[in-house]
């Protein structure tokens, strides 16, 4: 905050450290008139994070909504974030936050990922889902076909409705009382 900025600087010079350069970049909208708010409900990174967003596609989206790249690349490794980074790309005009946008970038990230990788994110959402002994279940279940169908997955709501489909594929004998309805793992 431009406030706050002179107190940080005798703090730098207290310690004898070099003064950093400031920037601002505009806020992030809920709507075109609405700034994002935690005090009106708009969700921050950690709700995203609990939610089972990825933070890559956290970090991808938020660098977009204030920052343009050049060139047409818009998923970006971390360290591909870092490199291609110019302040000339910061955006001089809010940006609107869009959800739909942030579960595309974050579709994306689950599809790249190996399946044993994709099969250890969902496994809290699995644990959520399974009710009686979870080890089993997910022995059983988890390692090979949870991460082979990471493809249809966009947002971690889905999660839910994935595995009880799944789990009653491979176990056809089972029932649906077999899996609990988390309430962890409803749709946004």
């Amino acid at each position: 905050y431009l406030s706050s900025a002179p107190k940080y600087n005798l703090l730098y010079s207290a310690f004898g450290w070099e003064p950093p350069v400031y920037i601002h970049v505009e806020h992030i909208m809920r709507d075109a008139t609405h700034k994002l708010s935690k005090r009106d409900g708009d969700a921050s990174f950690e709700d995203f994070r609990a939610k089972g967003y990825l933070t890559e596609a956290i970090l991808n989206y938020i660098l977009l909504l204030g920052w343009a790249p050049k060139g047409e690349q818009e998923i970006f490794t971390l360290d591909e974030m870092i490199e291609a980074f110019d302040l000339s790309g910061i955006s001089k005009s809010p940006a609107i936050f869009d959800r739909a946008k942030l579960d595309h970038f974050n579709a994306v990230y689950l599809r790249s990922m190996e399946p044993a990788a994709f099969a250890r994110a969902a496994e809290p959402y699995i644990r959520q889902s399974v009710k009686g002994d979870f080890d089993d279940a997910y022995a059983d279940f988890g390692n090979g076909t949870v991460g082979a169908v990471n493809f249809g997955l966009r947002y971690p709501g889905q999660f839910r409705d994935f595995f009880k489909s799944a789990w009653l594929a491979v176990h056809p004998d089972a029932s649906i009382d077999d899996l609990a309805v988390g309430q962890a793992l409803t749709s946004h």
